[in-house]
């Protein structure tokens, strides 16, 4: 069976009594692989000999690392006890851990039954390093050496019961720089509807700004982070819209039990909008955002009076982050820690659609610029009987935003029973501001 051994060097001196080393042989090569890990972490690190023209009966060799990196524990027969035909056989392997580094000592057999055949490469060992907190970050080499334990161990392969000294590539492991927390804040782009161009907007359009944390726990970082609270501050172009109110949204909104965030401060401008967050004043409460956004305020924007009037098409108008609003000016910061970082920012806009519409006269479903029962029959016609509907908006008599037979009934009780006028326009042949299009899509009646 393989024998392992921790402590005592005495039988490594098997493998290299019969050393002749000098120079390296480039037939036998050593190598080390390199990793990466943050401070207070641990990696995997293996080391390989290839030898592609004879076997290999053993070999000993130490890895030295430095005081800054330390192996904690060395899988010395990865590939020996993963190998069926050599599970069985008298061989020996030693392991020795120091400050520095490790060694190792394999005979393969004991007895001569077994050997790593020529033209393989073959894992020696796995090592797992700590990495101390605290370690300074870059580049820590590993490299084969001969200068640990008492006596030193060499730097050999046995081939024909001769040691061989190999050639030796050596490895590293780099500390990471751990980041500190990176956050983005997102403006969307959001769709503002249509409007009638003859008229200009009006009305609101509400929108979400986000926050996302950059996932940088790949380089030992936390993620994601604890957030504390926030401020925030975008600017708009205020001939097109304004905005009127900011709130939480998200997982903002349900911080201390759905009523929001204990401090929540807004300045609202005609050019701008800022806010400023502290979720609980007393701490206990955070929030950790995705990398893909978590909506954290919402805006609500009014259109500018007429604005945009006789502009037909998309409009966009920016939503740009700026620091600048405010005295003094609002940072565009978030807090972790009670430390604040500041986050990059992502423009956004909100577009508007200017469209031509065309005018009807509410309950003229017939288009003859009169209101009576034959425009009672033409609704029921077109909704029941496959009259083709071309402005349906003019069906729409009670105006609830569908077209159906409460309007046949609310047009009856109008004209036969005094009932309530269709809302506007009625009696006339006009727009409504909400209309689009597709609402009306021939002329239903004359101005």
């Amino acid at each position: 069976m393989i024998r392992k051994f921790s402590a005592g060097l005495a039988v490594i001196a098997l493998v290299c009594a019969a050393s002749t080393a000098g120079a390296q042989d480039p037939n036998y090569v050593c190598s080390i692989t390199s990793g990466s890990a943050a401070p207070g972490g641990s990696l995997t690190i293996d080391s390989v000999v290839s030898n592609p023209t004879a076997d290999l009966e053993g070999w000993s060799y130490g890895v030295c690392s430095g005081p800054e990196v330390t192996a904690i524990s060395v899988d010395s027969d990865i590939d020996l006890t993963s190998a069926g035909d050599l599970l069985s056989e008298d061989g020996f392997i030693n392991t020795a851990v120091f400050p520095g580094g490790w060694t190792q000592g394999v005979v393969v057999c004991l007895t001569g039954c077994a050997v790593i055949p020529s033209g393989s490469t073959f894992t020696m060992a796995r090592t797992t390093y700590d990495i101390p907190g605290g370690t300074a970050p870059g580049l820590y080499p590993l490299d084969y050496c001969e200068t640990l334990g008492v006596p030193p161990v060499a730097f050999v392969v046995v081939v024909g019961g001769a040691s061989i000294a190999p050639t030796a590539t050596g490895g590293s492991i780099e500390v990471l720089d751990i980041p500190d927390p990176a956050f983005t804040y997102i403006a969307p782009n959001a769709d503002g509807g249509n409007y009638p161009s003859t008229g200009g907007l009006s009305g609101s359009t509400t929108v979400n700004f986000a926050v996302a944390e950059t996932d940088n726990s790949g380089l030992g970082a936390t993620f994601p982070n604890q957030t504390q609270g926030l401020s925030l501050a975008v600017s708009n172009d205020p001939a097109i819209v304004t905005p009127v109110a900011v709130t939480p949204a998200g997982a903002l909104a349900a911080l201390n039990g759905g009523d929001g965030p204990d401090f929540f401060t807004v300045g609202l401008f005609a050019d701008a909008w800022s806010v400023g967050i502290v979720y609980v004043l007393t701490g206990g409460e955070t929030v950790g955002f995705s990398a893909a956004g978590d909506d954290a305020v919402s805006v609500q924007y009014d259109g500018v009076a007429g604005a945009l009037a006789g502009t037909v098409g998309p409009t966009s108008t920016p939503l740009t982050w700026d620091a600048g609003i405010g005295v003094p000016p609002v940072s565009l910061v978030v807090v972790v820690n009670g430390a604040s970082f500041a986050a990059a920012t992502t423009d956004g806009s909100i577009t508007f659609n200017g469209t031509t519409t065309i005018a009807f006269s509410r309950g003229d479903a017939n288009g003859d610029d009169q209101i009576n029962i034959a425009d009672i029959i033409s609704i029921l016609s077109q909704l029941f009987q496959g009259v083709p509907i071309v402005c349906s908006i003019a069906l729409d008599v009670n105006d609830d935003g569908v077209a159906n037979a409460a309007d046949a009934v609310y047009l009856a009780a109008y004209i036969f029973q005094g009932g309530p006028p269709p809302p506007a326009p009625f009696g006339t042949c006009d727009t409504e501001p909400t209309q689009t299009p597709e609402d009306c899509e021939d002329a239903a009646c004359t101005p």
